[in-house]
């Protein structure tokens, strides 16, 4: 039977993540415009809340709408429609089913985000009275990137995270993000880290551990996220050494494509990954609604 109207899942099976890389695919290509979909997320969705919202005509998906939620307080949400089928009302009736499933759970604040160049995104944002709230860049390390020089300083040492120091983790997760242990806590800062999916590594010096840093360890991508240095070790070259490492590390085990995302408004680490052969592909905007 061919699918046809809305679809709400708790799970997404290889069929419809194939329909949703496909429409993602299409909208850039159309439009050059990236529609950031966390494919490790998607894939491994708890099947306890919904959070994926479908939307199909005769068998053909039209528009799709996702949550990710990192903490109880709010949603972070992304979408897209079929370039042929815009201004027709399909992103609008997913939005208000999402925020009805918001809302039944609880969270009270919506953050939008979507790429800059996309002008039907930024219509919609201002359709729903949505607060601009930050900017972020995608920054991408290309294959064909010319080779890091990784500087070795004595004393220091990047090595796997053990299971039993994610509370340290979360310590120094707060202190370097400036938030309360229990946020950083339930932005899950400590979780996987014996993921098959997910990698942490620490950095120590003379045995201490400063810092650390994530990745997603897709197929096509590793995914840089969590790298943070506890302040009082910043601007000692630590950060640049755990990067070029880590840069590295990844290559090592299968050679690709590696991403980030960083604010716009921290020169600091723009510089840094700059130096490690990163350059800036998109701008994400992030907008700011209620729910309800």
């Amino acid at each position: 039977m061919q699918k046809h109207g809305l679809v709400r899942k708790r799970t997404l099976a290889a069929e419809e993540l194939q329909e949703i890389a496909a429409l993602a695919a299409l909208c850039q290509e159309r439009e050059g415009i990236a529609v950031r979909l966390l494919w490790e997320m998607l894939r491994s969705r708890s099947g306890q809340v919904t959070n994926d919202f479908l939307y199909y005509e005769d068998g053909q998906l039209l528009g799709y709408l996702a949550l990710y939620s990192f903490n109880p307080r709010e949603a972070e949400l992304t979408g897209m429609v079929h370039p042929d089928r815009r201004r027709q009302g399909i992103f609008s009736l997913l939005f208000r089913l999402a925020n009805q499933e918001l809302r039944s759970r609880g969270v009270p604040r919506i953050l939008l985000f979507f790429d800059r160049n996309s002008l039907g995104a930024q219509g919609f944002a201002q359709a729903v009275k949505a607060r601009y709230h930050n900017s972020e860049y995608r920054m991408v390390r290309e294959l064909e990137s010319a080779p890091l020089q990784v500087e070795r300083q004595d004393g220091v040492r990047i090595r796997p995270a053990r299971a039993d120091e994610a509370p340290l983790l979360t310590h120094i997760t707060a202190r370097a993000f400036e938030m309360t242990e229990d946020r950083a806590l339930l932005a899950e800062t400590t979780r996987d880290i014996t993921s098959p999916r997910r990698v942490t590594l620490v950095t120590e010096v003379a045995g201490e551990v400063v810092g650390l840093i994530r990745y997603i360890d897709d197929e096509d991508e590793a995914f840089i996220y969590g790298f943070c240095m506890l302040p009082e070790h910043q601007g000692k070259g630590y950060g640049r050494q755990t990067l070029a490492w880590t840069v590295e590390h990844v290559l090592r085990r299968r050679p690709r494509r590696i991403a980030l995302e960083v604010d716009t408004s921290n020169e600091g680490a723009l510089a840094l990954y700059r130096s490690c052969g990163f350059e800036i592909t998109t701008t994400f905007d992030y907008y700011e609604v209620p729910v309800g």
